[in-house]
């Protein structure tokens, strides 16, 4: 009997290759031992021998070398007929492999890199896309394992023959390894060992490769700054470009107007996923959509630590579906309905969500429409603006997103990120996507700070700062008013003060940063010293630590200012509580660049205890 390559469900109906596959063996069993034929197959019988052959080799291990040598005396094309079957394989059947076959899959891919098989390329990327993101399964991690020893062990020939397969392996394993390294445990430390000297060979060795991914290369490495191999590329990057000894590169700004190609896009998403996503953007119509989703939560979602791909595939979203004007124009579900529910899908406030933003705002940051195609940047618009009649909070809170994109993202290229995005505006209404950009900027129901703030990115390129508009897009609800006037002398006092003494240090650490480090201090996302939002751990948050809890007499006054009841009271109920319920505590961990914590105080009601100490205690 000929055994099974994959474990089928009794309900489900047997996979036409693999029905191929068994077919072709159970007829030429008796011609795959020694001796062999010498004679020359005919087309047909030539790809029934590659079927039957790939087949022996996958679900008998013990004879699979007799079969690879059988392989190769009948080879008349080059292994393109026996790699392809390989990639259908990969493509549509790995998820149901049993582990045996996996295995063996993994030892005949090694052999046709061997022999420079072709098609080889497309086999590995394939591969490199059944890697599940936010999956830490053992039979995941193992992949992880494989794929990875593979790329190192078989370095030469790749650089050689497939560059283009380092750089697909270097987008993965980035973006794998920000996963690992939010867990911790035995089993995980060799393989991020392993993961993070692959990245740091192909970013020191061959930095050209990281230049043909272009923006994207950037949005991935900063999700690593805080390993130290990475943060060490990072400095290299802003301070001594010439470092990585690649012709061409002057600095940081030139991978920021490289666009990134959609294959990278796809990378992370899995086959699966993809004939899903694409049959839901192209097939069912608006209104219909809800059910399709819920069963694309259920297979995909449904764990906390799979959160992160929903990144991938806004990513995927905006980058590699790009829908003809037929389907536009039609009443499918729109990629910015799709993405919108997407945004929802967060169980709670974390850096996942924040990346989730920035992978849907990313080209605007940089887009020039000789080079950014503005499909990319089509969804965010209209998500903002269908979002103004019913869902109003989501318009805010993304255009909010994109001002402080604006404002701090790289302070050091400010000015192209203020160009990309205003010239994404004025694209998007040139091309008719919207009517008018008036829409956001005279909408009643937008916060009238953020409105602000866009006109004057608009109009000048000069973008309001964002710690002057965030506290107006939050409820308030008012003291009681037998307290109204001791409220108001302590606000107006305390205000003045904080705001007086906080600018100061805030000029005092720039003025450092930029004179120490130009900037890198920051971590690329300025730290906001008035949100109580706190950089990297490291001398610049040391030094402003013991000015306001340590040293300093003024922080000394601001504790016995917060120790009083009325000023507490206020906290609770005035700007604090507005600015904790739009940016509760895990809007950022010690991943992420755009940390979050608060200092003095306890946010009130659901979010519960969120000390300082827990906060600086997850801060590498």
């Amino acid at each position: 009997m000929v055994p099974n390559l994959t474990l089928t469900a009794p309900h489900e109906a047997e996979n036409q290759i693999e029905i191929s596959l068994k077919q072709s063996l159970q007829s030429l069993q008796p011609s795959l031992k020694p001796p062999f034929s010498l004679t020359i197959p005919n087309p047909d019988e030539y790809i029934q021998l590659n079927h039957a052959i790939l087949h022996a080799i996958l679900t008998q291990p013990h004879f699979s070398k007799t079969h690879v040598k059988h392989l190769h005396a009948i080879i008349t094309d080059g292994y393109a007929t026996f790699l392809n079957l390989l990639f259908n394989i990969v493509h549509h059947l790995y998820p149901k492999l049993l582990g045996s076959v996996k295995h063996q899959l993994i030892w005949v891919t090694d052999e046709m890199i061997q022999v420079s098989g072709i098609g080889y390329d497309a086999l590995l990327i394939s591969l490199l896309r059944q890697i599940v993101g936010g999956d830490f399964s053992d039979d995941n991690l193992w992949l992880c394992e494989k794929l990875v020893t593979l790329l190192l062990d078989k370095w030469d020939c790749l650089l050689e023959e497939m560059p283009h397969v380092l750089c697909s392996g270097l987008y993965v394993f980035l973006r794998v390894l920000a996963d690992h390294c939010r867990v911790n445990g035995e089993k995980f430390e060799s393989l991020k060992r392993l993961e993070v000297h692959f990245c740091v060979k192909i970013v020191r060795e061959e930095f050209h490769l990281c230049m043909k991914i272009g923006r994207d290369f950037i949005r991935l490495l900063q999700d690593l700054v805080h390993v130290p191999e990475f943060k060490s590329i990072w400095k290299d990057l802003m301070l001594n470009p010439s470092s990585f000894n690649t012709l061409g590169f002057s600095g940081v700004s030139q991978i920021y107007l490289t666009r990134t190609s959609s294959r990278y896009a796809l990378l992370r998403i899995t086959p699966a996923m993809e004939t899903q996503l694409r049959f839901l953007l192209t097939h069912v119509k608006l209104g219909n959509q809800k059910r399709h989703l819920m069963w694309f939560a259920r297979k995909f979602l449904n764990e906390p630590d799979k959160e992160t791909v929903v990144v991938d595939i806004v990513r995927f979203i905006c980058c590699a579906h790009h829908p003809p004007n037929e389907i536009i124009q039609s009443d499918i579900v729109p990629r910015w309905a799709v993405i919108g529910w997407l945004l929802t899908t967060f169980r709670k406030k974390s850096c996942v969500e924040a990346n989730a933003k920035l992978a849907l705002f990313y080209d605007w940051l940089f887009f020039d429409e000789k080079v950014d195609n503005i499909m990319n940047i089509e969804p965010a618009i209209l998500l903002m603006v269908h979002s103004i009649t019913q869902y109003v909070e989501m318009t805010n809170t993304l255009l909010e997103f994109l001002l402080l994109l604006v404002d701090n993202y790289d302070m050091e290229h400010k000015d192209i990120i203020v160009k990309g995005v205003s010239l994404a505006f004025r694209f998007l209404e040139s091309k008719g996507v919207i009517q008018s950009l008036d829409i956001l900027t005279s909408c009643p129901t937008l916060s009238p700070s953020l409105k602000e703030g866009l006109s004057r990115l608009l109009s000048s390129g000069k973008p309001e700062s964002s710690k002057e508009f965030l506290p107006e897009t939050l409820p308030h609800h008012p003291p009681p008013y037998s307290l109204a006037l001791t409220h108001s002398l302590v606000l107006m006092l305390s205000n003045f003060f904080v705001v007086f003494t906080l600018r100061i240090l805030k000029f005092i650490m720039l003025t450092e940063s930029a004179r120490a480090t130009n900037g890198i201090v920051n971590g690329h996302w300025i730290f906001l010293i008035l949100g109580h939002q706190w950089g990297q751990k490291g001398k610049l948050r040391t030094e402003l630590g013991k000015y306001l809890h340590v040293n300093s007499r003024i922080g000394q006054f601001l504790k016995r200012m917060c120790s009083l009841p009325q000023f507490i009271c206020w906290l609770k109920r005035g700007k604090s509580e507005m600015f904790w319920l739009k940016y509760p505590p895990g809007f950022g961990d010690h991943r992420s660049l755009l940390v979050t914590h608060f200092g003095s105080c306890k946010p009130p009601g659901k979010f519960g205890d969120y000390p300082v100490e827990r906060c600086l205690k997850q801060m590498d």
